[in-house]
């Protein structure tokens, strides 16, 4: 999985599980960026780069306005999704 902001230097590359919690981990990564001198970058990701062997966990936590049985998705419509198949 990759969450993407504008620039490629600025996106977060994972090998982890697909899953609510990682994905949790990567926008906090994300947002927490830093640029000179400490100051914070203000990023917003916005996009969820997988390959096709991950679009149906992407969609579970991108598009899934319920989860757990009926438990409101704090992640839904949080980014888009961006399924690239030459990340196969």
């Amino acid at each position: 999985m990759a969450l993407k902001s504008t620039y490629w230097q600025m996106a977060y590359g994972s090998k982890q599980t697909l899953n609510a919690a990682n994905y949790e981990a990567a926008r906090g990564a994300i947002t927490g960026m830093t640029g000179d001198h400490g100051r914070p970058l203000g990023l917003v990701p916005d996009l969820l780069v997988v390959p096709p062997t991950l679009e149906g966990a992407g969609r579970e936590i991108l598009k899934s306005a319920l989860v757990n049985g009926g438990e409101s998705n704090k992640w839904a419509n949080s980014a888009e999704l961006l399924m690239v198949p030459w990340l196969a």
